[in-house]
């Protein structure tokens, strides 16, 4: 017979596991929001030398996709911008006007899209704190477990 302690443990480890695979579902399907609003922007062409002009608000992040992301440099400065493949996402501190420039010797195909921060962070930090509750409610329930299965066995070894 299971005592009492294990399967509230492993309710809790089950309860932890599935508040950490929501929060890996609530990740995906906003990456996949952001990437298919990206998607539907329309493609355009930047020569060499030329630069596109955009306005961007305080409160916004530019994500954008390029056949070719060295070749792209953001003016003024950025307060931070970081590059994977070929997906760049920029976030400015204040209002101002950019300028996307193609500093290669050849045309470069991109594609962006100004999203207000709030619209791209929020989802990640909620699932951020689903997966890290689950990951807690999942060890505690390993642990309540095996506590309960070691004093269920010294119990029937002493009876």
């Amino acid at each position: 017979m299971v005592n009492k302690i294990t399967v509230s443990g492993v309710i809790v480890l089950v309860i932890g596991l599935i508040l950490a695979i929501i929060g890996s579902v609530t990740a995906t399907n906003s990456a996949l929001s952001l990437f298919n609003q990206l998607k539907n922007a329309p493609l355009s062409s930047l020569s060499p030398g030329n630069f596109i002009s955009l306005s961007i608000y305080p409160t916004s992040v530019l994500i954008i996709e390029s056949s070719n992301a060295s070749c792209i440099s953001p003016s003024p400065v950025p307060y931070a911008s970081r590059t994977t493949a070929n997906i760049t996402i920029i976030v400015y501190n204040q209002t101002s006007t950019i300028n996307i420039m193609n500093n290669c010797t050849f045309n470069i195909m991109l594609r962006y899209k100004s999203f207000s921060t709030s619209a791209a962070s929020s989802p990640f930090i909620t699932s951020g704190y689903l997966i890290l509750l689950g990951g807690i409610l999942f060890i505690l329930g390993i642990i309540t477990a095996v506590v309960g299965f070691v004093l269920g066995r010294r119990r029937r070894a002493n009876s």
